[in-house]
């Protein structure tokens, strides 16, 4: 056989084994592999927004996906409170040989606060998290709350196909839909049709996606509003029917009360198979007397692991007199 033809037919079968090995979504466009032929896993980086208020409760959680996440390549925390250096300090000891970035975010709110924004009643954490497209230089990112427990490898949720939108995240499970009863957006939408309502504690981000939707100008045309779940409402607005529903083991409330009746059943069978465990609400397991709930107990073990093992919740500790106090002022009016 001429050594030309021999060349080709090496061609050949070397191009029909890599179609074998790859195929292409006709659906979505994406690239899927065989079982046989894994790609090595993409690094993952990590992201938070906090203030003074829920630093400490933001380490415990950083520590709990240290743990579980081997291919964790960085964190990003960015931060509006005044005692950086502390808190890059406890960041330091935390993250080991992880990179971090703890970025001051304070001009920023101040800059975002000066504009024309409908954001009401959202609290400096809220406008951090619409900063996140803004300092994260990675393609992707999982955003995760301050009040979280990693428990599983978050690899599996930062490779989440997310089908050409810019965030991944699971239905809300108190508020399932916009236009439901417990929705607080739905008086702010001109008949259309239902959609799903997210959660905005855990998130897939599509970085440079949301850069080009610019979801902070965006908001303009609802200025004024008073929102109920702070940003969370907002991205419904934003975002309608542009994002894309993940399992809902990776954002498990452990407060059942705030899980819609009809879903109480799910929640109870998914116990067991729970990634991710969200602290919703007021009953924050870093304050007394609800640090010693049995169901706090994922987040009490990793405080204990943690390198910040030897603070304990006290009644009269700074974090439960603060809680005390915004409990007050809800129930009795701000003049209390």
């Amino acid at each position: 056989m001429p050594r030309s033809i021999r060349g080709l037919r090496r061609i050949q079968l070397r191009v029909k084994d890599l179609c074998r090995k790859k195929s292409i979504d006709r659906l979505t466009g994406e690239t899927v592999l065989e079982k046989n032929h894994q790609p090595s896993p993409p690094d993952t980086t990590l992201v938070y927004a906090v203030d003074q208020r829920n630093a400490y409760a933001m380490m415990i959680s950083l520590s709990s996906a240290l743990e579980q996440s081997n291919g964790l390549a960085g964190v990003c925390v960015l931060y509006s409170g005044n005692d950086q250096e502390r808190v890059s300090r406890h960041l330091q000891r935390t993250c080991g040989e992880i990179s971090f970035r703890l970025i001051n975010a304070i001009d920023e709110l101040q800059r975002l606060k000066g504009r024309a924004l409908p954001l009401g009643t959202i609290g400096d954490v809220a406008y951090l998290k619409f900063l996140v497209p803004e300092f994260v230089e990675t393609p992707r990112a999982v955003f995760l709350d301050a009040d979280t427990i990693v428990l599983s490898d978050l690899r599996g949720l930062y490779e989440q196909a997310l089908h050409g939108r810019p965030v991944g995240a699971v239905q809300d499970w108190l508020v399932p839909t916009v236009l439901c009863q417990n929705s607080p957006i739905r008086d702010y939408l001109d008949q259309v049709d239902d959609q799903p309502y997210l959660n905005s504690g855990v998130m897939v981000m599509d970085i440079e996606r949301l850069r080009r939707l610019d979801l902070l100008s965006e908001a303009a045309k609802y200025r004024g509003i008073k929102v109920r779940y702070s940003d969370q409402d907002l991205y419904n607005l934003l975002l309608m029917g542009n994002w894309t529903a993940v399992d809902p083991v990776w954002n498990y409330p452990i407060d059942s009360t705030l899980v819609e009746v009809s879903r109480r059943e799910q929640h109870d069978q998914l116990w067991s198979e729970r990634k991710i465990c969200h602290y919703m609400g007021t009953k924050k397991p870093w304050i007394f007397p609800f640090n010693i709930r049995s169901a706090n107990r994922d987040f009490v073990a990793c405080r204990q692991r943690s390198s910040l093992r030897y603070w304990i919740p006290t009644p009269l500790s700074p974090s439960s007199l603060r809680y005390y106090a915004g409990y007050a002022r809800r129930k009795f009016g701000n003049e209390f």
